[in-house]
């Protein structure tokens, strides 16, 4: 009996010195490495990191394309005016100058600059990311949602952009205000996204789901998915990626609008009776434009 006590609380001893050093372990792991203090560039410190580390960022301009594969988090040390990222590849239109893979990573407090090429932020089949607090400027997409879900992109100014955000096959997304100059959102093939409290060239988006038999006469840009029976009427946008948008929208109307100096005036994305009336659509890359359309009934 002695000898099993003994063994016993041996056992118990020796499994309480293996937790207690496996939470030593886990909390080492979970370092701050700075830039330029620790590493010269972003991208070397992000290598050098491991889960659950955060990447914070002293004052400067740093001209790099960045690939983030591991669950991290990346800040500016000094805000978001003195913290700038400039992608290498200027015209490339392929490498975007952010590029997340990885689930969990935020990007918070940054200034990002392109020259109206490529993507500012590329959020790649990945979820649990969050984008805050940045000033995205001057790419042809500030910030692309891919086949991706439950992320978060929130109060971020966007500016000079072709298209401030596009989410493409992206699902449960929270974007919330967020600030947009020129640019604005667009949808295609996404649903169930929280799109509320953001404005563009300072009118309010309006981004309207599963919503029925509604008017709407005041806004900056609208995007309706998988509506019925809205009313656009009375709007004059300018400056957007696109001023009105239906994905999976039908019966509804859009009248007496004005929409000029946008990519798209009017998009209708497998959309069925829409009443086009009397709308002004001048200076726009592309009109009226409808994809894949639904029959009519």
């Amino acid at each position: 009996m002695r000898t099993e006590s003994i063994l016993a609380a041996s056992f118990s001893l020796l499994t309480l010195l293996l937790a207690t050093s496996a939470t030593f372990r886990v909390c080492a792991t979970n370092k701050i490495i700075h830039v330029p203090g620790d590493f010269e560039t972003i991208q070397a410190a992000v290598d050098a990191a491991d889960d659950g580390d955060e990447v914070v960022v002293g004052g400067g301009t740093y001209i790099e394309n960045i690939l983030i594969r591991k669950q991290i988090t990346i800040r500016s040390e000094s805000g978001v005016g003195k913290c700038i990222i400039e992608p290498m590849l200027l015209y490339s239109s392929v490498v975007p100058t952010v590029n997340i893979s990885s689930n969990h990573v935020e990007i918070n407090g940054f200034t990002i600059e392109g020259n109206r090429y490529g993507i500012g932020i590329s959020i790649n089949n990945v979820g649990g990311c969050r984008i805050a607090n940045n000033v995205i400027s001057g790419f042809y997409c500030g910030v692309l949602l891919l086949r991706s879900s439950n992320n978060e992109v929130v109060d971020n100014t966007f500016v000079g952009n072709d298209f401030g955000m596009s989410l493409e096959g992206a699902n449960d997304n929270v974007i919330s205000n967020n600030a947009f100059v020129r640019g604005g959102v667009h949808v295609l093939d996404s649903y169930n996204n929280l799109i509320r409290g953001n404005h563009i060239n300072g009118k309010s988006l309006v981004y309207l789901e599963r919503v029925s038999n509604l008017l709407v006469n005041e806004a900056g840009q609208v995007v309706a998915v998988n509506c019925r029976g809205i009313t656009i009427r009375g709007l004059n946008l300018s400056d957007i990626a696109v001023g009105i948008e239906f994905q999976d929208t039908e019966d509804s109307t859009v009248e007496r609008n004005i929409i000029e100096n946008s990519s798209f005036g009017i998009e209708l994305i497998t959309s069925s009776d829409i009443r086009l009336a009397n709308n002004l659509l001048r200076n726009n890359t592309w009109g009226s434009f409808s994809w894949k359309p639904k029959t009519s009934r």
